[in-house]
């Protein structure tokens, strides 16, 4: 499960969103808007993925 960005499922389709949920064991969901995605991508691509 290490960086599939949006390849995993659910990753951009909604409706694969809530089987990946469920399969994970989730019972709710926290959504962030995409203010920081610069940011983010910037750390998921870096060089720890311990970090990211």
């Amino acid at each position: 499960m290490l960086r599939k960005r949006y390849l995993g499922l659910g990753a951009t389709n909604k409706h694969d969103r809530s089987k990946a949920l469920d399969l994970l064991g989730f019972q709710s969901q926290l959504v962030f808007n995409t203010f920081g995605v610069g940011y983010i991508l910037e750390q998921e691509n870096g060089d720890d993925p311990d970090f990211a």
